[in-house]
């Protein structure tokens, strides 16, 4: 039944050049469906690309972002490869860098 969906979702994507919001785990579907990818954490976009880029390259991404709550964490976004050597997803690891956005700031502070 889904793949019936993703067929007729695929088609009329092709032959009326229609746009679609998906909001997915499954990267089987986003690599099948997708043209542009935006992957978010607590309602922010943190990675934007091709679907291809963000499913097919070697290369990793990292970014800093707040939180809702004035903490930090880096971002980074690796595909994920499986033991054959191909890429089948991506993994995305948080970092709590709160602590070290703060020293940051006091350094800052205390040089002014």
């Amino acid at each position: 039944m889904q793949a019936q969906i993703l067929n007729l979702l695929k088609q009329l994507q092709e032959e009326l050049g229609v746009a679609y919001l998906f909001i997915t785990h499954n990267f089987a579907v986003v690599e099948y469906l997708a043209n542009d990818v935006a992957v978010m954490y607590l309602g922010r976009i943190v990675e934007r690309g091709t679907a291809q880029e963000v499913l097919r390259t070697l290369v990793f991404s990292e970014k800093q972002i707040p939180s809702r709550d004035a903490g930090w964490y880096i971002v980074r976004i690796m595909p994920y490869r499986t033991l054959e050597n191909v890429i089948d997803g991506v993994v995305i690891t948080f970092i709590d860098i709160t602590e070290v956005k703060q020293l940051e700031a006091q350094l800052g502070k205390s040089g002014e």
